[in-house]
């Protein structure tokens, strides 16, 4: 026997690996942040190893085995990144580079979003470029039909950004507090870079929610929700999803978000667990629970969710780990612990809205139909008295329980969330949404130069300093 030993590393994050072996039955197997190895002891012969993220990416290498352990290193087949400051997120699959139309009208070469992002990114492109009547067929009709959309989404995004001026964006910032959204004139506690594709902004840690915009000339542009992690976040805007500018997901196939920005939080396998929720496949969930929760929490799996609300001290991390099982495990996030995440941060309706879907997955077991439908009607209705949704999956969620909800409350639920159904774009499982300022989805909010903490000039489809 030999043995073929699969790394990565915890930089890539959450893979499912398929080994696929000559003769016999594959082996399936996760790897995290948690977990950055696994050996397996095979036969000689040829070996296929498959590794597929959570946006659809797959990395691959074949190995041949021959009396001796071999090692294959997961990590050689990512390329590498031309902007150094997008290197974690090139790690993780959420951008790869590649030789597209920047370069042709005088910018930097491109960089694409990769899997689902980039796809999602190419509809968005097509319902922009049919609202704007920019193209004369040609670019709508690949949109719709070519196997390469990369090629095709280029050629969309040149369309667009040859045909676009300069306009500048205003960098602004707001804190949540007392359910109240105040606007940050100054700010000690970010820093930024900028490429021609990306313009990320590092947040340190704070206590309460913050929400960071890029608003242009008109009093609009994306708004993305920052939960109050106890690390640092950083926000990454995405140079082609401003460019294709606000579109209404009405207009998109299936009802898809903008891809605006890219985010990434620490420690790692904070970053794990929100990939997974955004997942287009279902991820090998129970190991990966097994594998990040304790590093989430500092202690077993078994008690990180316990650890998490001990003293409210890791509220947007208990609120992303609670996520994690409705969306995988709901059987193993109790009703009380559920409810107490609504206490947690008392500005958000994440909390509630968990509250109330682990009514509908795991009810007290003495709890009447009666008493279900009253805690999820109750607790649907307090969701939607607070000012703030941190997670994408929680507006999808709040939307999905007016169906369970009385007439009352659904009617004026749906009224209050289309606008931001409709407005809504992509930040990574962050909530973001078009708007000029937080609660104001799909309306401009025209405001002075001064209360802007900087001012970016976009011409093209690129970031200018």
């Amino acid at each position: 026997m030999s043995m073929l030993r699969i790394q990565s590393h915890e930089r890539l994050g959450p893979l499912d690996v398929t080994v696929h072996r000559p003769g016999g039955e594959d082996i399936d197997f996760a790897l995290s942040s948690g977990h950055t190895e696994h050996s397996i002891d095979v036969e000689d012969g040829l070996y296929a190893v498959v590794a597929r993220r959570p946006n659809g990416e797959q990395l691959r290498q074949t190995v041949t085995v021959a009396g001796e352990t071999v090692q294959v290193r997961l990590g050689e087949q990512v390329p590498p990144t031309p902007n150094e400051f997008m290197a974690a997120e090139t790690e993780r699959g959420q951008i790869r580079p590649a030789p597209t139309y920047k370069a042709r009208i005088g910018l930097s070469p491109g960089i694409l979003l990769a899997g689902a992002a980039g796809r999602g990114l190419a509809n968005a492109v097509s319902a922009s470029l049919s609202a704007g009547a920019l193209a004369g067929g040609g670019v709508l009709a690949s949109l719709g039909s070519a196997g390469n959309f990369e090629a095709v989404l280029a050629e969309g995004i040149e369309s667009l950004a040859t045909r676009t001026r300069q306009r500048t964006l205003r960098l602004r910032l707001w804190r949540l507090g007392d359910r109240r959204w105040a606007p940050l004139e100054t700010s000690a506690d970010w820093r930024a870079n900028r490429s021609a594709d990306f313009f990320k902004m590092r947040l340190e840690p704070d206590r309460q929610t913050r929400a960071v915009g890029l608003i242009d000339g008109r009093g609009l542009g994306p708004i993305v929700m920052v939960p109050p992690f106890n690390r640092p976040v950083e926000v990454s805007f995405i140079a082609d999803g401003v460019l294709a500018r606000s579109v209404d997901r009405n207009a998109v196939p299936g009802g898809q978000r903008t891809p605006v920005a890219l985010v990434h939080v620490e420690p790692p396998a904070a970053a794990d667990m929100l990939a997974a929720l955004a997942a287009s496949g279902t991820p090998r969930a129970g190991e990966l629970w097994e594998q990040t929760a304790s590093q989430l929490a500092g202690s077993r799996p078994d008690d990180a969710i316990e650890m998490l609300l001990g003293k409210f001290q890791q509220p947007a991390e208990a609120l992303l780990a609670a996520h994690f099982l409705v969306r995988f495990m709901p059987q193993r996030l109790p009703t009380a612990w559920a409810e107490n995440l609504a206490r947690a941060l008392p500005d958000a309706a994440d909390g509630p809205v968990l509250a109330a879907w682990s009514w509908i997955n795991n009810p007290p077991a003495a709890a009447s139909g009666e008493a279900i439908n009253d805690a999820v009607d109750r607790w649907i209705g307090e969701a939607l008295r607070r000012p703030a949704v941190l997670f994408a999956r929680t507006r999808a969620l709040l939307f999905d329980a007016l169906d369970l909800c009385r007439e009352d409350t659904a009617t004026r639920g749906r009224a209050e969330q289309l606008p931001y159904r409709r407005a809504g774009a992509a930040a990574g499982g962050f909530e973001c949404y078009w708007g000029g300022a937080p609660a104001s989805p799909g309306r401009p909010v025209r405001v002075s130069g001064g209360e802007a903490l900087a001012e970016l000039a976009f011409d093209r489809g690129a970031f200018l300093s």
